[in-house]
C-alpha cells in the first residue's frame, strides 16, 4: 500500500496548485456495516449514497466501531454524488 500512496503523492505534486485544491484526508468511524454509514463529525454521518469503497476497504471487511480514512474530493457535476465526493481508502488501527 505504501508503493500506492508514494505514487498518488508523487502524481498530486507534479501536477502542481495547492493541496486543497485536489482533496482532503478524513478519518472517521464506522457506524454500521450493512448498510455501511461512517461517523466523519458528531453532526456528520455519511451513508452509501456519498461513499465510494475502494477495493482494499471492501477486502478489510469493515465493521461498526472500525476507524477509516477518507479522501474527500470537491466531485463534479457528472458525479453519481454531485458536489462531494467521499472514497473509503482504508480501515485504520487494529
Amino acid at each position: 500500500m505504501a508503493n500506492n500512496i508514494e505514487w498518488f503523492i508523487d502524481r498530486m505534486n507534479s501536477q502542481g496548485g495547492t493541496d486543497s485544491d485536489y482533496a482532503d484526508v478524513l478519518f472517521g468511524t464506522v457506524v454500521s456495516s450493512s448498510p455501511l454509514k461512517v461517523k466523519i463529525s458528531n453532526e456528520i454521518v455519511l451513508d452509501r449514497t456519498f461513499l465510494a469503497v475502494t477495493e482494499t476497504a471492501i477486502k478489510a471487511k469493515l465493521k461498526s466501531g472500525d476507524g477509516v480514512v477518507i479522501l474527500r474530493g470537491h466531485g463534479n457535476k457528472n458525479s453519481h454524488v454531485g458536489a462531494q465526493q467521499f472514497v473509503v481508502i482504508d480501515k485504520i488501527g487494529g
